[in-house]
């Protein structure tokens, strides 16, 4: 029977290859429009969740109350570091962490510019990324180490083992290389190229070390972790009041843990609750990727009973054979859950075609991972739901027909009968309208960013990072690029025009 049903099914899509063109090809971009937009909602959701510890770990946070208005960062003292190792026993660790930035990293005359930052050594024990090369709880303990991904290892090594091995970083200092990491994933809040102890940068800049016991300088990340995810609360509460008793009492402040877990989707802080972030334009992506999902099923829907009369004498002559209603049902089915696999695999080809495109414009890898068992349960339950939500209402509708008078010519469309129909074609209008509007809206808003008032003029302005360099010889840099009649005038900054690197109060 399943045979025949087969049979039956490839018969009709080649005797009605409009149709099933039509159908088909409709079906196929629908998918994937959704799969697209599906693989970047995964991709925003599964950030930091391939660490193991992701739910014990929290970044330092402070609200402080300034004009009944509550501010919130995630900079806070150098000393809530050490602090925070004794003040509660279920804070199992801490790590220390620099913001970042940009490097010559260099071996003889060759050299790469790479982000990296400094670390405490309890970091890659913390955080757990895997290494290639080395022991985490060892790899930043030496303060003339250096540790390095595998392709910057590749870059600089080629086929050499970099382990023993010396980098000059900004030209001026040499550290060994200790350990090599496999490479950080796209869905990680830190990326990095290299990691440099925390020890190491005392050792360089004594404003760091003159900081170590300022209460009053907010510059540095602090993380920690937690003997079990459960115990955010209870931590929580015990060091919020360590700012005041630490003598911080010019303005109400207090210190909180943000989970790591939250920090891409849920970023957005007003009076010191989070009050959205990445979380929005993910679960409205979501909601955009069913509706075209949806659109694309009463297409289907549409265009199967709309061909229902052609349909009707086949029906007739089925039922007064001996076919049940339920057999009929079933065979309309299969026929849309066929249907649905060929526009399936259509769309994934389309989505292989489309990906690279789309990675440029969303600025991410992504791709289609068809090793992953996740993969293709994902794959078999959009068939399965997609193919029976689209054969549901042309299923029940067809096998419903009276075969006497379906044989006798005289089909007949019952008042009611085009109700669902109308009530289809509604939503999929309405839906389509919904995302047209909602298309015009985001364009809008991103004319107003590009158009708004940034309080500077941007045009011709250039931001270069420092390194040492650049620093030691920078009035010679600067009276050689003016003496070029290219550069109008020139100066430096400890941060971005567009960023502030720390809070400081005194302390």
């Amino acid at each position: 029977m399943i045979k025949n049903f087969f049979k039956v099914t490839l018969r009709n899509l080649r005797r009605n290859s409009l149709y099933s063109f039509i159908n088909i090809s409709g079906l196929a971009i629908g998918i994937s429009c959704s799969i697209l937009i599906l693989l970047w909602v995964q991709s925003e959701t599964s950030y930091d969740r391939f660490i193991p510890k992701a739910d014990r770990l929290h970044q330092v946070f402070v609200n402080a109350k300034f004009n009944d208005n509550i501010n919130t960062w995630s900079s806070v003292p150098l000393p809530t570091y050490e602090e925070l190792k004794s003040e509660h026993a279920k804070i199992v660790n801490t790590v220390v962490l620099g913001w970042g930035n940009k490097r010559l990293i260099s071996l003889e005359d060759h050299g790469v510019m790479k982000d990296g930052y400094y670390a405490s050594e309890e970091f890659l024990e913390m955080f757990e990324f895997p290494l290639l090369r080395g022991e985490a709880s060892e790899v930043l303990d030496d303060p003339s180490s250096i540790v390095i991904s595998e392709s910057l290892a590749a870059i600089m090594f080629k086929d050499e083992d970099p382990i023993g091995q010396f980098l000059n970083v900004n030209e001026n200092n040499t550290l060994k290389v200790t350990g090599v990491l496999k490479d950080i994933p796209d869905n990680s809040s830190f990326q990095f190229d290299y990691l440099m102890p925390w020890k190491y940068r005392e050792s360089v800049q004594q404003w760091v070390v003159d900081n170590k016991t300022n209460w009053g300088n907010y510059s540095f990340q602090v993380f920690v972790e937690l003997a079990a995810a459960e115990d955010h609360a209870e931590v929580e509460e015990a060091i919020a009041s360590l700012l005041t008793e630490k003598g911080q009492t010019d303005v109400e402040r207090e210190f909180f843990l943000h989970p790591m877990l939250s920090w891409k989707l849920h970023s957005n802080f007003k009076n010191g609750v989070v009050v959205g972030g990445q979380a929005d334009y993910v679960n409205l992506f979501g909601i955009i990727a069913l509706f075209i999902l949806i659109i694309a099923c009463i297409n289907f829907m549409n265009l199967a009973t709309a061909r229902s009369e052609r349909r009707a004498k086949e029906v007739g002559i089925r039922k007064s054979l001996g076919s049940l209603r339920g057999q009929l049902i079933i065979q309309f089915y299969g026929e849309s859950l066929i249907i649905t696999l060929i526009s399936y695999v259509l769309a994934l080809l389309l989505v292989l075609a489309i990906l690279p495109a789309y990675n440029n414009l969303v600025n991410k890898s992504l791709f289609l991972d068809f090793q992953s068992q996740e993969f293709w349960l994902f794959s078999s339950g959009i068939i399965f739901i997609t193919g029976s939500i689209s054969g549901s209402y042309p299923s029940l509708y067809l096998s419903s027909f009276n075969p006497i008078k379906t044989l006798k010519g005289k089909v007949k469309i019952g008042k009611n009968a085009n109700t669902p129909r109308k009530i289809l074609v509604m939503l999929q209008f309405g839906f389509a309208v919904f995302l047209i509007i909602s298309t015009l809206v985001i364009l809008d808003q991103i004319k107003l960013a590009q158009n708004r008032d940034l309080g500077y003029d941007q045009e011709g302005l250039l931001s270069i990072q420092e390194h040492d360099e650049i620093s030691k010889n920078y009035d010679l840099v600067y009276q050689e690029l003016l003496r070029t009649g290219e550069v109008v005038s020139m100066t430096r900054s400890n941060s971005q025009v567009t960023g502030i690197n720390s809070n400081n109060f005194l302390g």
